[in-house]
Parts: C-alpha cells; structure tokens; sequence
C-alpha cells in the first residue's frame, strides 16, 4: 500500500510538472500525456480505495471497476484519433494521391487539397530558381535530384575554393609566405 502511494504520489508530480512545463514539441502530444497522467491517477486512486477499504459493497466495488475502464477506454479512443490525425498527416506529405483517394471524400475537399497542392509546386519551382553569383551562373533551374545535389556539391566547392584562395593571395600580395617556397 506504501508503494502504491508513492507512486500516485509520483504521478501526481509528473502530471503538474507536465501541465506546467509543456515538455514536448507539439500541444497535442503534452495534451495526450496530461490525460495519460490523469487516467493514472484515476486508476491508481481506485485501486489504492479498494486496497485500503475493509467492508465495500459489491455496486461499489463495481462502480471503481467501471470507472477505471471508462477512463482508460476514453484515453484509448483519444489516442485512437490523434494517431490516425498523425498517419493522415504523414500520408498527405509522402502520398498525395493516396492521401486525396483514401480521405478525401467530398469534391468540395478535393478541390481545396488540388489547390492547396498546386500553390505548394508554385513554392517549390519558385524556391528550385536560383540566383547564384559564383562561377558566372546567373540563373538555373533543375528539376530531379540528382542535378540539385551535384549543383549544391559546386557551390560549395566554388565558396570553399574562394574562401581559401583570398587569404594566399593576400599572403602573396603582401610577400609573406615566399620563404615556403624557396
């Protein structure tokens, strides 16, 4: 029973400190914990009364059991939702198309998702326009992968290149650095 009451104890602690704190990066997932915690102590707080009280009635002892399963049920279905929020989420991002068959129902949804992607391409096309003034590129513009990633490879190596040779030029300007070479 000590043991018991240390850790309503603990749980008691940790469900302030959680209300207090916003531990995590997203509400939603300090919300999900905080009600976590307070099934907890629910579920704590009716086994610690059916432990500690001599002589209880079976509707009462029934009534706790039914309590408990209640609140873990309601934390159940909460966390049901927010999950399928989150897979929604993350299918809308890597599967679009999947994301607009599987959820989508209305024309009207459709229509504000088609949109919505569409002025998400605009950004990106707009953000794959780059004006870069090394090397005497003015303007480019490339579409797959592999392109961007040699593109970026080059102007880092350009940048890095010219970071490193204004300092020897100004060595070699200023004449030191000759008796290396003789």
């Amino acid at each position: 029973s000590i043991q018991a009451l240390l850790v309503f104890l603990l749980v008691m602690v940790s469900f302030y400190y959680n209300f207090k704190m916003e531990p995590f990066e997203t509400t939603e997932m300090d919300e999900m914990e905080s009600r976590s915690l307070i099934v907890s102590i629910i579920t704590l707080y009716c086994g610690l009364h059916l432990i500690s009280v001599t002589g209880i009635s079976d509707s009462y002892t029934w009534g706790l059991f039914a309590l408990v399963i209640l609140a873990n049920l309601y934390f159940f279905f909460f966390w049901l939702y927010y999950m399928s929020q989150g897979y929604r989420d993350t299918l809308k991002k890597k599967k679009p198309t999947l994301y607009r068959k599987l959820c989508l129902c209305s024309e009207r949804k459709r229509r504000e998702f088609d949109e919505e992607m569409a002025q998400q391409e605009d950004v990106a096309d707009d953000s794959e326009n780059l004006l870069i003034g090394h090397g005497g590129v003015n303007k480019v513009r490339r579409t797959d992968k592999i392109h961007k990633v040699q593109l970026g490879a080059a102007i880092m190596k350009a940048t890095t290149l010219k970071s490193l040779t204004i300092p020897i030029k100004e060595e070699i300007q200023n004449g030191e650095g000759s008796d290396e070479l003789n």
